[in-house]
């Protein structure tokens, strides 16, 4: 009798991409000039993995500009107007398997 083992490699676990830099840490209120902001989060994969950035204000997506590069890959997000006080701005920054997840409460301050 003729006994064959296979060795399974074990998958190595997924770690969820990490923030690099962002205009703002996370959870801090960023308020709202007359003439608007913008918040930019760099990102980047441990395991090199395409990541994609999801933007939401008040719950609801929206979109925002995204630009790639071979090491880490920027979102931004363009902030405007006295509909958004009292909202909370949101990014999930995405691996296809793990997030990580940003928040900001919004004022606007109209100045």
């Amino acid at each position: 009798m003729l006994l064959t083992l296979l060795a399974c490699a074990e998958e190595p676990n997924n770690l969820p991409p990490a923030l690099v830099t962002s205009t703002y840490a996370d959870g801090v209120t960023i308020e709202i000039p007359l003439v608007g902001t913008d918040v930019e989060v760099t990102a980047s994969d441990p395991e090199g993995d395409p990541i994609a950035f999801t933007w939401s204000v008040g719950g609801m997506n929206s979109s925002g500009t995204t630009t790639e590069n071979t090491s880490s890959t920027t979102s931004s997000y363009a902030l405007t107007g006295e509909g958004l006080d009292g909202l909370t701005l949101s990014c999930s920054i995405s691996d296809g398997a793990e997030a990580t997840e940003l928040s900001w409460p919004l004022v606007y301050t109209g100045e």
